[in-house]
């Protein structure tokens, strides 16, 4: 055993010692209880970041994988570097997690990792038997992934019959449907219009009414099936009205908010925010919104409640890949797996949520969320996972920290209050800047 001394649990609080037996919390107390010990210095400890919506690049078939770009040991290293310790890595790399031997490979890759790693299984027009044997792997598969329009990767699910199908098979199989939602034929009509399009288009061919109608018909048809349903990366404060109506009739959905539509708007894609050279860094799917958009969704989705969990879609591609020239050539995706927890504490710090909700949107909501029953609270028993932090130092976001292969971060630049002093995963300490330190007990706590 070993223990954390002098921490608090929120701002204000009395200062207390936790302490750690494997990889669960053994006890909190008031005086310390071991011989070998962390000193927090009056730091504020958190559980540990859950980021439910992270893109490896990794499947397990060597032949389809991007080391160049993510590996499932570069999303475990940015992830403790950024007080994350649970991943929920979808299943879109180039070769997609859509049946049971893609799933297989890509167990054996995170089976041993210093985090929490777990997946979401691809759903297809015609793997509804995949779904079915789903069941058998349920320490790895939190849900399954519903693609209702194009993105990165082979994946879609265009039919509406299709989308109905794999709702009811994973009804039937007890298991949630995360869904990217949206209208393929809207979308396409709207690609349509245009014989090049410029990277300022993306938000036109990505238009809030493709988002808006995949939304009302996802809901839909999970009133008709009876599936639980997730909506990933809510962007419009009118879809998440939908949905917070869909809750208020009692359907089982929740919402996921992710960090780039509440610090980045439509400027930044079209160069009119950041620089010219920064843009084809802020193509993503869904698109950007206005930033009349942006500021309604930070109210209504942090400070109003409307969403269960925030995220990141970390989506890393390589920097020569994201600045080719042609619309249909830049891949879309944003990185932010690193950076999540310093953007979210930055809410806290500037007033926007409180303590609580911070721990809600981050650790306690998307345990809540995918059935991760002993996360998201720093109590005996509990998976022992938290982030010691100094919310007084400022942080500044600088590329050439980025962890992950790809070597770039759109938050270039950005300050942030709040700074890791450590990571623990697993009961295991991480990137500490606190020296593990061995005495006699009997000394109690002073301030």
């Amino acid at each position: 055993m070993w223990e954390l001394r002098r921490v608090r649990l929120y701002p204000g609080g009395r200062l207390v010692c936790i302490q750690f037996h494997g990889t669960a919390f053994a006890s909190i107390t008031d005086r310390p209880q071991c011989e070998r010990y962390v000193d927090g210095n009056g730091y504020l400890a958190l559980p540990g970041f859950i980021d439910s919506h992270i893109h490896d690049r990794t499947s397990g078939y060597p032949e389809y994988d991007e080391p160049d770009v993510e590996t499932v040991r570069t999303i475990v290293l940015a992830a403790l570097a950024g007080g994350v310790t649970t991943v929920v890595a979808m299943p879109n790399p180039r070769k997609p997690t859509t049946t049971i031997e893609a799933l297989e490979r890509k167990i054996a890759l995170i089976r041993d990792v210093a985090i929490t790693y777990k997946l979401l299984f691809g759903a297809t027009k015609d793997n509804t038997g995949e779904i079915a044997q789903l069941g058998n792997y349920l320490e790895w598969v939190l849900g399954v992934k519903l693609y209702m329009e194009p993105t990165t990767g082979d994946i879609l699910v265009r039919e509406i019959v299709d989308q109905r199908r794999v709702m009811a098979s994973c009804a039937e199989a007890g298991l949630s449907v995360v869904s990217h939602v949206g209208n393929a034929r809207m979308l396409e009509q709207n690609r349509a219009q245009f014989a090049e399009p410029h990277l300022t288009d993306h938000c036109t061919i990505r238009h809030p009414l493709v988002e808006l109608d995949g939304t009302n018909t996802a809901l839909q048809l999970a009133r008709e099936t009876g599936c639980r349903l997730h909506i990933a990366h809510a962007t419009l404060p009118s879809a998440l009205a939908l949905i917070d109506n869909a809750r208020l009739a009692g359907r089982l959905v929740t919402a996921e908010v992710c960090v780039q539509h509440l610090v980045r708007h439509d400027g930044f894609l079209q160069g009119l925010a950041g620089s010219l050279t920064s843009a084809p860094l802020h193509k993503v799917n869904p698109p950007l919104r206005s930033a009349e958009d942006m500021r309604q969704l930070v109210t209504d989705a942090l400070s109003g409640g409307r969403a269960d969990t925030t995220a990141t879609d970390h989506a890393p591609h390589s920097f020569q890949k994201k600045m080719r020239a042609r619309y249909d050539d830049i891949p879309s995706g944003m990185t932010g797996l690193q950076t999540y927890f310093h953007i979210m504490f930055n809410f806290f710090a500037q007033g926007i949520i409180s303590f609580e909700r911070l721990i809600e949107l981050t650790s306690r909501g998307p345990a809540r969320i995918f059935g991760l029953a002993n996360k998201g609270r720093i109590e005996a028993g509990a998976d022992a996972d938290l982030v010691v932090v100094d919310p007084e130092a400022f942080v500044q976001i600088r590329e050439g920290n980025t962890i992950s292969p790809c070597g770039w971060t759109p938050y270039h630049g950005m300050e942030c209050r709040g700074a890791i002093k450590a990571v623990v995963a697993r009961g295991k300490l991480h990137n500490s800047q606190l020296t593990m330190r061995t005495n006699t007990l009997g000394r109690g706590i002073v301030e």
